[in-house]
């Protein structure tokens, strides 16, 4: 199954939580945290997305969203990480990463979750003991929510927002809602949130699988599409080529511009080299062996095969992980693909980028039982299956 973000659904939310690699702080003083506000701020603005819930703690944050159809969760959150780890690594004098790979979301029903969700989110801090209560601590939306002024930079507006999610309530505060003794379902409700990819009836997973395959195939025929109108060209420029040559060779003047004549041999292999670059623009018929270089999920180097539509990882299918349908999308000169794997014993979450011949990526293990696992890994080499 695709990774989930990636597609949109009417009535469903995305728990949104990234953490800092290693443990590090994100946030060190006050500046830090503001900075985090006014760039989610700037991006609800941009974006339109509702915004119903935050909590931002010094190693990680948790937002509940609500996107629209023309704006992808990946693109909003790659331009809020992007812009504080740059403002980040100004201010500290320092490199590279700040964010352990890929955030991690949740798809949730909205109108079975969202009040527990909320909820959830605001006691995060006092189930960390940060605070002594949701309303003693200030990087959250708690305050809005029970009306009291807030102390945030960012100018964020949650007014829409809070008034909906009120409108769930029926004899109470939402201060008395959220001060009841749910130690219990927070405890599952924490196992269910690492450990799936949706949070919903069996009725809102059949439309989140319907949608995965309708995306699915809109890809596929895009791609096919993108293969046939790249061929035209190729041959054309074999044609002229071969023109050029026969030209040259019944010249009378046969001196150094010889070696530019292009052989039969050559332009065969030109045809095949272009032929195996337009396989990889698609990915669907290539092999790609990978060495884990953070960490080893199961063995160090793993093949991966696209092919069909779906990608199968040598390594996981001996560990019960079935071959998935992924999606890829093109950025920037790059290729970037998804896919998530299901098995009994948990999920296994692929990212990677094709940039010429080369691939790097994440995968992401929610097992059963045991703690999240972050993979980095690089390609070795690739071929045409």
């Amino acid at each position: 199954m695709p990774r989930i973000p990636r597609i949109y659904l009417e009535g469903a939310l995305h728990y949104v939580t990234s953490r800092s690699i290693q443990g590090q702080d994100l946030f060190n003083d006050k500046e830090d945290f503001q900075m985090y506000l006014e760039l989610l701020s700037k991006n609800k603005n941009q974006h339109g997305f509702k915004l119903f819930a935050f909590v931002i703690i010094p190693t990680h944050i948790h937002i509940l969203v609500e996107t629209k159809p023309e704006t992808t969760l990946s693109e909003i959150m790659h331009n809020i990480t992007s812009s504080y780890t740059k403002y980040y690594n100004k201010k500290y004098n320092r490199e590279g990463h700040l964010f352990r790979g890929r955030f991690r979301a949740v798809l949730v029903e909205k109108d079975a979750n969202l009040l527990r969700l909320t909820r959830y989110i605001h006691m995060n801090p006092v189930l960390l003991n940060l605070a002594a209560g949701p309303d003693k601590y200030l990087y959250s939306s708690y305050l809005y929510y029970i009306g009291q002024p807030t102390q945030l930079g960012g100018n964020i507006s949650l007014k829409e927002e809070v008034a909906e999610t009120l409108g769930y309530l029926k004899d109470k505060s939402y201060e008395d809602f959220a001060k009841e003794d749910t130690s219990e379902e927070n405890k599952l409700l924490h196992k269910e949130l690492n450990r799936k990819v949706f949070l919903g009836s069996e009725e809102f997973g059949k439309k989140i699988q319907e949608k995965i395959d309708q995306a699915s195939k809109e890809e596929s025929d895009e791609q096919g599409k993108r293969v046939y109108s790249l061929r035209i060209p190729v041959v054309s420029g074999l044609v002229l080529a071969a023109l050029a040559a026969s030209a040259l060779l019944y010249s009378h003047k046969i001196t150094r511009r010889a070696s530019l004549v292009l052989s039969q041999e050559k332009a065969v292999a030109l045809h095949q080299e272009q032929e195996i670059a337009f396989q990889i623009v698609g990915l669907d018929g290539s092999a790609w062996q990978i060495k884990f270089i953070a960490g080893t999920p199961f063995q160090t180097v793993d093949t991966l095969i696209f092919k069909d539509g779906k990608l199968s990882s040598e390594n996981l299918n001996l560990n019960g992980y079935p071959a998935s349908n992924y999606s890829t999308t093109k950025e920037a000169g790059r290729i970037i693909w998804e896919t998530m794997q299901t098995s009994v014993s948990g999920t296994a979450s692929w990212r990677g980028e094709v940039e010429g011949n080369a691939m790097r990526g994440i995968l992401s293990l929610r097992q059963i039982d045991k703690d999240p696992q972050d993979f980095s890994f690089v390609s070795l080499k690739y071929k045409k299956i």
